[in-house]
């Protein structure tokens, strides 16, 4: 899982087409939020507790 080593309030967001496809993706991989598009995104980070560490990665 790519979150294990991380600090416990730090957050990984991800998009792409291999989350739309792979619905499951996320979990496997300890992804902790898959942005369907920039909207979902959005509303993502206006809705984001304040004090975490964010971690963006767009996937390709």
């Amino acid at each position: 899982m790519i979150s294990r080593n991380l600090p416990s309030k730090t957050k990984i967001i991800a998009g792409g087409p291999v989350f739309t496809a792979d619905r499951g993706f996320a979990r496997r991989t300890g992804i902790h939020f898959a942005a369907k598009n920039v909207a979902y995104f959005i509303r993502f980070l206006l809705q984001f507790e304040s004090g975490a560490t964010l971690y963006v990665k767009n996937v390709p």
